[in-house]
């Protein structure tokens, strides 16, 4: 038997129910109306409304629903207007916002401290014969390792580890192909919150490996 959701009494069929396309119909036309409902109100901004704390210059802030920017300081108890806080126009600013976030100046909300700057960097080792490219993009580092072992290799013991700053926050497994990445010869390598890259398989020097992918730091 059907039930239906607390806040919008939308249809919940029984999963011993057969599908019935009316009441799909009838859930779209009630979150149509309330999703309508909402954006019309977010886009009614009330003039003269107060600052419950100070908000700074270029700060994005969420006001009545809208994305809206600083476009000076605004200091608590100050009143507030679509002339201090203008909406941003998203289908114009899509691009302004992806770089403010990126640099890492966009406020979440009014009083957030918002996100630190991304910083990118480069990080290039050799060691056995496999040379690790590692870039860092804030928490995300993709790494790259390929080369030729110049000794020999014994299953589960430590091929290279990876630079302090450049190692997973959790425990991760990752393919290592022997020869090419066209070729069946795959084998499992772990890399542990340590850095240490280990693979499980023997292989004798002059072995060419290769395995890439990248993790949280």
């Amino acid at each position: 038997m059907s039930t239906s959701t607390t806040n919008y009494e939308l249809i919940k069929p029984d999963y011993g129910d057969t599908a019935d396309i009316g009441d799909i119909n009838d859930n779209m036309d009630t979150i149509d109306g309330r999703l309508f409902g909402l954006t019309s109100s977010f886009c009614s901004i009330q003039e003269g409304d107060t600052a419950t704390s100070a908000i700074a210059e270029g700060q994005y802030v969420m006001w009545k629903g809208v994305l809206t920017k600083a476009s000076a300081a605004i200091a608590s108890g100050d009143a507030l207007n679509s002339t201090k806080l203008p909406a941003v126009k998203l289908a114009n600013n899509l691009r302004t916002i992806e770089n403010r976030f990126s640099s890492g100046i966009l406020k979440i909300a009014n009083g957030g401290t918002g996100m630190s700057a991304v910083q990118t960097s480069d990080v290039t080792q050799n060691t056995k014969g496999m040379v690790l490219n590692l870039r860092k993009f804030g928490p995300v580092v993709s790494f790259r390792m390929s080369g030729t072992l110049t000794s020999s290799y014994s299953s589960g013991s430590t091929l290279l580890t990876f630079p302090s700053g450049y190692r997973p926050v959790n425990w991760i497994r990752v393919p290592v192909f022997r020869g090419s990445t066209d070729n069946t010869n795959v084998y499992q390598a772990n890399i542990n919150t340590s850095g240490v890259m280990s693979i499980w398989g023997d292989f004798d020097s002059g072995t060419s490996l290769f395995t890439s992918g990248a993790f949280i730091v």
